[in-house]
């Protein structure tokens, strides 16, 4: 059996056919794009130093236990919350 529907055409814009029009250039686009890549790489960067520094902590002894953490972590809720544990 086969049903036509015709609410809901789908239907293709041409190459031809322009898209919405943009407030900003093209040029202003690009350079935001641009931008906003470089700064999620600057970001990323920071975060692998961080992970780099953290793992180097860890190989050389310097750890919390997992008792310490839950702990902390369930003081939480309580109305005497604990300092975040460290080493």
């Amino acid at each position: 059996m086969h049903h036509e529907s015709n609410k809901h055409p789908i239907t293709r814009r041409s190459r031809t056919t322009p898209g919405p029009k943009l407030n900003q250039s093209r040029n202003w686009i690009i350079n935001e794009a641009v931008k906003e890549f470089l700064e999620q790489r600057s970001f990323d960067e920071e975060r692998w130093q961080d992970t780099l520094v953290a793992l180097d902590s860890v190989n050389n002894g310097k750890r919390i236990s997992a008792e310490k953490v839950e702990s902390w972590l369930a003081s939480w809720v309580s109305s005497e919350e604990q300092v975040a544990p460290h080493q």
